[in-house]
């Protein structure tokens, strides 16, 4: 049985349920669903605006659930998801399956809705999290560039971005938020923003926990749903 199918196996767990919380849908799918495929989602792992995360495959991908509030709407996101994730870029971190899990009623005074909502999943790569003080800089950082990007003559920018690069490199170097020999954060960050400009895309919920990194230590955004497809949407 493959992970879609224990995901409808939530779907029929959930469903039982008046009220719920996102925590219990995993909860019930492990109590419920057959012994070999209660490790297949694993521990929990945060939440955001968005939704929650846990592991599946191991721990070497992400189960990232999240609420809409009509079916409506979990179908729109998905779509726009899925359209992300065939993007011929790296800026995003890769999506592999989608879907809807269930109608649930969120319990009231939960950070999500506080209302009846649809359950929709997908699942992605796993990265890892910045440090703190590294995450800080980058996000920091992409802000900056894109205000120089909305600013001034479109010929000078990249110039400016590059002046920008060197200015603050030494700056953080001088205060001693980036340590001589170890991760720059800043060249990260300007890298993973000269992507964003080349693929033309953007993201409307830039922080440092929505920004992460892969294996070689490149910087991806996480967060699928607040990605923008800049002139395609």
């Amino acid at each position: 049985m493959r992970r879609v199918d224990l995901l409808r196996i939530a779907a029929r767990v959930a469903t039982a349920h008046r009220r719920v919380a996102l925590e219990e849908i995993l909860d019930s799918v492990q109590k419920s669903c057959p012994a070999e495929l209660r490790s297949d989602v694993g521990k929990f792992l945060g939440s955001g605006k968005f939704g929650e995360t846990y592991e599946v495959d191991g721990g070497d991908k992400v189960l990232k659930i999240a609420i809409a509030r009509t079916a409506a709407e979990a179908d729109s996101v998905l779509d726009h998801v899925r359209r992300v994730s065939r993007l011929d870029s790296d800026v995003f971190v890769k999506a592999h399956d989608f879907g809807v899990l269930c109608g649930v009623e969120v319990p009231r005074g939960t950070k999500y809705v506080n209302k009846a909502g649809v359950a929709y999943f997908y699942v992605m790569d796993r990265l890892a999290p910045l440090p703190a003080g590294e995450a800080q800089i980058a996000a920091r950082t992409l802000e900056d560039l894109a205000q120089i990007e909305k600013s001034g003559i479109a010929g000078e920018r990249a110039e400016r971005r590059r002046r920008y690069l060197s200015f603050k490199t030494k700056q953080y170097a001088r205060s001693g938020d980036i340590d001589e020999g170890g991760p720059d954060p800043v060249a990260k960050a300007f890298d993973l923003f000269e992507r964003m400009t080349a693929s033309g895309v953007g993201h409307g919920d830039v922080h440092g926990d929505n920004i992460m990194q892969d294996s070689e230590g490149r910087y991806k955004l996480i967060d699928l749903e607040a990605a923008k497809l800049l002139g395609k949407s």
